[in-house]
């Protein structure tokens, strides 16, 4: 009995020996540089008529650490004050990374933005090294987005005729005209209002 006590008493101690080997061979990661980010403006008024527009560059210097180790990273937009709860992660491989109008847009709008209202929106640069994660600092943006719908080529119409103030008279000065509602399909109009009645019967 005394020496199945022995075997298990040096197969623990061995056991313990190799745990605490390995680790003292785990090396632990040093952030030497935080990453640090830059934007081409901060206050943005986005264009629903240019959506195609480059309105936004965000450049970054990548965080060195004192190991060598494979990260990656991306750009995090977030409202400003949520602590980047639910932000929007944007892959960031190549600086600088490239904004449109309508990118932008749709970012602002999903992070739950109102349209032609400006909204606080933070950006930082998450890097991953395995399961850590390092942050740069953080810029902030002053975005104003737009409604995200189906854009109408108008044409403005009026009501002219004997029925209505503004007469036959269709010059520009003629100031009575009776406008047409523009309706959200292209192409419809309505007119609610007044109409002189005697002429109508």
């Amino acid at each position: 009995m005394k020496h199945i006590f022995k075997i298990f008493t040096v197969a623990f101690l061995a056991i313990m020996a190799v745990s605490c080997e390995k680790d003292e061979d785990q090396a632990v990661l040093n952030e030497i540089t935080q990453a640090k980010i830059t934007s081409s403006q901060t206050t943005l008024i986005l264009d629903k008529n240019s959506p195609d527009d480059n309105v936004l560059n965000v450049a970054w210097s990548k965080a060195a650490f004192d190991l060598s180790v494979v990260s990656t990273q991306q750009l995090q937009f977030a409202i400003k004050g949520k602590n980047f709860v639910g932000a929007s992660n944007i892959d960031a491989v190549d600086t600088p990374l490239e904004f449109t109008n309508k990118e932008l847009n749709t970012i602002a709008l999903a992070l739950g933005a109102t349209p032609d209202v400006a909204t606080e929106i933070e950006i930082r640069l998450r890097t991953m090294v395995g399961q850590g994660a390092y942050y740069s600092n953080a810029i902030t943006l002053n975005v104003t987005p737009y409604f995200l719908g189906p854009v109408y080529n108008y044409t403005d119409l009026y009501l002219i005729g004997d029925a209505t103030a503004a007469g036959w008279t269709n010059e520009v000065t003629n100031t009575k005209f009776l406008p047409l509602q523009k309706a959200s399909v292209a192409g419809n109009y309505s007119y609610t209002g007044y109409l002189r009645k005697e002429l109508l019967k």
